[in-house]
């Protein structure tokens, strides 16, 4: 559950922000706008962090926190977080949940704990603890795929190894909050409350806490490489975090295929192709800027150099040079936007 001290991590004291880019941002409501602000509020790291986020539920806290002074309204629908306030903090690094729809992993993998702890006392007649049946699927799936009637003792054995690995790589607090809250074979995962009494830790804190700990996990699973858990999350992991659509258009673009081919080829508008490479241009590394833009040329032509991105308008570059598309101008915000992320972090 979202609570106001952890939708407030996502504002800034100094940069205003639009409540519904962020809202955008937790979801991944993938276009090339959204993406362009989750760049420009250093927010990408955190792309689909809450999937499932009801906005009634969010749209609910907004108002609570404007309400008592938290979040500062700033013209134009804009909001800054107020000074010296109780927010969460955060040491671990984000973005692999972006591969993931995570409400379902975290589900997924709490399910298969459940499931095998069962099994370990041939157990069948329990209730699962999520009652989701494309999760309960894919728990079945993975089962038949990594066990048989005469290996359950082994498989059983294998699978709480792997936990133990997990568990000891694991910070130890995160570890204690990890295994508390799993359910188990005549064991009641703990509620919020309950872990934030037993780990001292404020409840506003838990959930938030327990999501960076599975991103720990998923770390552990790849460096580690545990076989029972790879087969369990690989399935559900996308290989890019681009659209299926946009990553079709990248690949063929990579390959040396030119953008109206590319239209052409997958019978789409050449503005579409356009919106998949701007994407990729926020989320894939390789992107070839050089290819479109003269970063500092443009910056000359159009005196931005003394201007933050977000604070450009195409508005303001059409009136120098109509001629200008909004694919260059674009780019050309997107790669400054990176550059000055970069410069930030150095300092």
């Amino acid at each position: 559950m979202l609570s106001r001290e952890v939708l407030l991590f996502f504002f800034d004291e100094q940069q205003p922000r639009r409540q519904k880019n962020i809202y955008n941002v937790l979801r991944g409501v993938s276009t090339v706008s959204n993406l362009f602000w989750a760049q420009q509020y250093n927010l990408l790291d955190f792309w689909r962090y809450y999937p499932h986020l009801e906005l009634n539920e969010y749209s609910q806290i907004i108002r609570e926190a404007i309400e008592t002074g938290n979040l500062l309204k700033v013209g134009d629908n804009k909001l800054i977080r107020g000074a010296n306030l109780e927010i969460v903090s955060s040491n671990v690094e984000h973005g692999l949940q972006s591969y993931f729809d995570f409400d379902k992993l975290i589900q997924l993998i709490e399910l298969a704990v459940q499931v095998v702890s069962e099994l370990s006392f041939q157990n069948k007649f329990y209730s699962p603890s999520i009652d989701d049946m494309e999760l309960l699927w894919q728990i079945k799936i993975w089962l038949n795929h990594v066990k048989t009637k005469d290996n359950i003792s082994e498989f059983v054995a294998k699978f709480q190894s792997e936990l133990t690995v997990i568990g000891t790589n694991l910070p130890e607090e995160n570890s204690v909050l990890l295994f508390n809250q799993f359910v188990g074979h005549k064991h009641v995962g703990l509620t919020t409350e309950q872990l934030s009494r037993a780990l001292n830790i404020a409840a506003f804190e838990i959930d938030f806490r327990i999501r960076e700990t599975f991103l720990e996990v998923i770390n552990i699973v790849e460096n580690k490489k545990l076989p029972l858990f790879s087969a369990l999350i690989t399935p559900v992991q996308s290989s890019s975090k681009l659209t299926h659509s946009a990553l079709i258009s990248w690949n063929l673009f990579k390959n040396g295929t030119e953008i109206p081919k590319i239209a052409s080829l997958r019978r789409i508008k050449e503005n579409t192709v356009r919106e998949h490479l701007m994407m990729a241009a926020i989320l894939e590394a390789d992107f070839p800027f050089e290819k479109f833009i003269d970063l500092d040329l443009f910056l000359d032509e159009f005196d931005l150099n003394s201007k933050k991105p977000d604070e450009w308008t195409y508005q303001m570059v059409l009136q120098k040079d109509a001629s200008v598309s909004f694919f260059s101008f674009r780019l050309a915000q997107i790669k400054q936007g990176q550059l000055n992320y970069l410069d930030k972090k150095r300092t």
